[in-house]
């Protein structure tokens, strides 16, 4: 029992680092869907610094991409916040 769990422990965090490995670029929408203008309240600045700050490559979808992102975007995260109304509040995921 104690080495299936340990084998599920170490399966688990096996492809959880490989997947994080392999995407280093992201690209951020100028305009979010549920915003009015373009960086309204910095939004898509501060998700820029986030990203960067934890050690990802970050373009935004209105710059010029290097030719080594636009020929192979399959090892690329697109960033995308979503807004989720309550009576009271409001959410950003």
């Amino acid at each position: 029992m104690k080495k299936n769990l340990f084998l599920a422990f170490l399966f688990f965090f096996s492809t959880k680092n490989v997947a994080q490995e392999s995407y280093k670029f992201i690209i951020i929408p100028s305009k979010f869907d549920f915003l009015e203008t373009e960086n309204q309240y910095n939004l898509n600045t501060l998700c820029k610094l986030f990203m960067e700050k934890e050690g990802f490559i970050v373009y935004m979808d209105n710059t010029i991409l290097p030719t080594e992102i636009a020929n192979n975007r399959c090892n690329i995260l697109f960033l995308n916040l979503v807004e989720e109304n309550n009576v009271f509040t409001t959410k950003i995921k």
